[in-house]
Order: structure tokens, then sequence, then C-alpha cells
């Protein structure tokens, strides 16, 4: 029998990976490529796997990835990290409830999805 974790897993693996990319309007139609390294951020962190509670969680995010992409009402800001530029690009999505969607600059060039997160914001 398939566990519960397991038919999530697969479900979100499927769905990541039928996205391929996504033009961004508010850098100026630049696209969002999904690779394996921004799924493998679903599982993992620098120190180890995620904990399968938040695994979940971030599958259950999944779905805001397009709307977030796509929308002109998103904003999108740059981080230079040590070794990588970051591009980030949020959307309140409900009242003070906002995601953040985590872009990496791969070298070939591509902006390429590496991790998303949700966050409560007081205005």
């Amino acid at each position: 029998m398939i566990s519960e974790y397991t038919k999530s897993l697969v479900e979100a693996r499927k769905y990541y990976f039928s996205i391929g990319s996504i033009p961004c309007p508010i850098l100026s139609g630049t696209p969002i490529y999904f690779n394996r390294r921004g799924f493998r951020h679903f599982l993992r962190k620098k120190k180890g796997l995620r904990p399968i509670d938040d695994q979940i969680r971030r599958f259950g995010l999944l779905k805001y990835i397009p709307e977030i992409i796509s929308s002109k009402q998103s904003t999108a800001r740059y981080t230079k990290g040590n070794k990588f530029v970051f591009c980030e690009i949020s959307k309140e999505v409900d009242k003070n409830y906002f995601i953040k969607i985590v872009t990496i600059k791969a070298s070939n060039g591509n902006l390429c999805f590496f991790s998303i997160i949700d966050f409560y914001k007081q205005k």
C-alpha cells in the first residue's frame, strides 16, 4: 500500500515537471525554468532532508506558482549571494498572506525555480 506521503510526492513531482517554464511579465517576459535542482529543494535543505510535514506543506504551494510568476501584480527583487544571483517574485494571494518564489540564475544564464516560501505580513 502506498503511503499518503508517497502519493503527495508523486503528484507534486508530476505537476512540477509538467510546468516546464513560465514567462514572467514583470521580468520582461523572461521565462522561469523548472528543473531537478528546484524540485530537490522541496525535499532537501543544505543540512539534509526537510521534515515530511514541511515537504507536504510546500507541495501544497505548487498550485500558486503559475499565478505568481505570470501575474503583473507580483513584485520582484534581486539579491546577490556569495555565488549566485537570486530573484524573489512575491504576491499577496490572500489578505496579508504572501507567497514568494525564489529563482536562481543558472550557469547558462537562465532563471530557474529554486524555492517557494509562504508567510503572513501585517500591513
